[in-house]
């Protein structure tokens, strides 16, 4: 039986770069609503939804393509995606129209989405061992947060010597030549195949195969809070700290620092734990204490800090881990589970943002902080089932590899 090749230095080095543009509307416009809703005489309220119109368009392409990316061949998906991250952040770079602003952060909204996901598609084609895979797809995840975290601020700095425009045009020559670089570096493996059936029928076989229906469940959960508590992240700490702005900016820079620890690190952990199970178990049980300690226990900036700190560090580990199990748990459908798994997760979010503000406007930030305690409690629950289905899974592989069954742990 033919193996896998595994993944070149060169090969994950394009594809971590490719990861980077998978949060391209964060990076190179959401810096700037202030610049640009004064070029544009819009008030900053109406400018913002330039980030909502990308968010849309992410959930769109994510539902497109899990059915359609097993025909397709991951190399030319990555060149659309990330060429297409480079067009629309030149033309909203060159646009004077805010209606054709919109359209073009719709389209790279999608693009950037398809580019991070794809990438994680392409690892698990190309990495046979699951050791491998592991190691290497925190590191996808991470640069995927590392956007705003390293290029927001050379884009500032872009954008303080010039203009806004001069920042994000810069921005989209770079997703240009990173296009490029796809188009050098990067394997050209065939597609799989399709499974047959429509759209919903896809989705619906790939959710009922054994394991992933939960994992999903998991997943959209952790989405959900997270939508719950980024959306009033802000808000929160002026609350908490009047008086007190600099804890908003340290926030959102321990949210991306402490992200990308946490999933440049989680690979390590999985293996270290012995499986993605037990490392999506730690980082649940400890990211509910944490959140119950950012929620509750607002006595001193530096605790929250810390607090929150812990919290997204978790949450790259919860994610990598997440993404490790359905790698695994997708068999041959990882391409249409990661694609349903980023579609769910965009929804989850964007729901936890409606009810965070739902709960908020009723109960304020302490019916908001009980909200989120409890949602995370209510997590453990998927991962008590996950556990219980994947041991007696466990149980029925006699003829696994010893290394499989690590990980499956």
């Amino acid at each position: 039986m033919a193996t896998r090749p595994g993944v070149h230095r060169s090969t994950l080095a394009a594809l971590m770069l490719c990861a980077f543009f998978g949060s391209a509307t964060f990076t190179s416009v959401a810096p700037f609503l202030n610049e640009m809703a004064a070029d544009f005489n819009r008030s900053i309220g109406v400018v913002g939804q330039l980030s909502s119109v990308s968010s849309l368009a992410a959930g769109f392409s994510a539902l497109f393509l899990f059915s359609t990316i097993d025909r397709l061949r991951p190399k030319l998906v990555l060149l659309i995606a990330v060429g297409g991250v480079g067009v629309a952040t030149l033309a909203t770079g060159l646009l004077h129209w805010f209606p054709a602003l919109l359209a073009a952060q719709f389209v790279a909204g999608g693009c950037a989405t398809t580019a991070l996901t794809t990438t994680l598609v392409m690892l698990g084609r190309l990495a046979a061992n699951p050791t491998e895979r592991a190691r290497r797809q925190g590191l996808l995840i991470g640069m995927g947060g590392c956007g705003p975290l390293a290029g927001t601020p050379l884009l500032r700095l872009v954008a303080d010597g010039a203009d806004w425009r001069a920042a994000v045009l810069l921005y989209g020559a770079v997703a240009l030549c990173g296009a490029l670089v796809v188009l050098l570096t990067l394997p050209n493996i065939a597609p799989l195949g399709g499974h047959g059936g429509g759209r919903v029928a896809d989705a619906v076989a790939a959710a009922r195969m054994p394991l992933v229906g939960r994992t999903l469940v998991l997943s959209s959960l952790v989405w959900l809070i997270w939508g719950v508590l980024g959306s009033f992240l802000a808000g929160f700490a002026a609350h908490a700290y009047p008086g007190q702005g600099w804890v908003i900016g340290a926030l959102w820079t321990t949210d991306g620092i402490s992200y990308m620890v946490g999933a440049f690190g989680s690979g390590l952990l999985i293996i270290w734990l012995g499986g993605a199970v037990r490392a999506v178990a730690v980082a649940l049980v400890a990211g509910t204490a944490a959140v119950a300690g950012f929620g509750f226990l607002a006595i001193h900036p530096a605790f929250s800090l810390g607090m929150y700190f812990i919290y997204m560090g978790l949450l790259g580990v919860l994610n990598s881990g997440v993404v490790h199990l359905l790698h695994r748990f997708g068999r041959d459908r990882q391409g249409p589970v990661l694609f349903l798994s980023s579609a769910i997760g965009r929804a989850g979010t964007f729901a936890g943002g409606v009810l965070g503000g739902i709960v908020l406007e009723l109960a304020g930030f302490t019916g908001w902080a009980v909200l989120l305690v409890a949602g995370s409690t209510i997590t453990l629950a998927p991962l008590a089932a996950l556990v219980h289905a994947e041991r007696r899974t466990v149980r029925r592989l006699t003829g696994q590899p010893a290394e499989d069954r690590s990980l499956l742990a």
